[in-house]
């Protein structure tokens, strides 16, 4: 079945072929820059095209409602191995971002700062509070 290649749709199926599937909504979500009405239209038209299979976890994330997932069909996986995702996707680059790979690095960056600010308030500003305790020590043998 032919399918238009949009930015949606090529974002929507980056995530797909990028993980271990299947796939939930909150992945789509946290992976691409789709809203909610755009996610929703790509589920609906890709099971429509027989690209996808969507079933429902058990669970529904911090929901009551199970969760949509999508599982590529043996269609849709060959439409991925045709190239369908090889073409220019510069508009929806931020799709192909992990942001629980971000999030990670984020934490490792706040780390690190925290590690700096640690290690500047040992070895300079505690060092240099007390040098200004002598100085103002001295300053005041001076005075008397």
């Amino acid at each position: 079945m032919s399918i238009n290649n949009t930015p949606e749709t090529r974002a929507f199926l980056s995530v797909l072929e990028a993980m271990d599937e299947p796939v939930t909504m909150a992945d789509i979500r946290k992976r691409t820059s789709l809203n909610e009405d755009k996610r929703h239209y790509q589920f609906k038209k890709l099971e429509k095209a027989g690209l996808i299979e969507i079933t429902y976890n058990e669970w529904g994330g911090t929901s009551t409602a199970p969760m949509k997932q999508a599982t590529l069909t043996k269609s849709g996986e060959e439409l991925l191995d045709s190239g369908f995702l090889d073409e220019n996707t510069s508009e929806f680059e931020r799709a192909n971002v992990d942001v629980v790979e971000l999030s990670s690095e984020v934490k490792e960056l706040r780390e690190t700062i925290e590690g700096l600010r640690t290690s500047i308030t040992e070895n300079v500003y505690e060092p240099m509070v007390a040098n200004q305790e002598q100085i103002n020590e001295l300053e005041e043998q001076l005075s008397d």
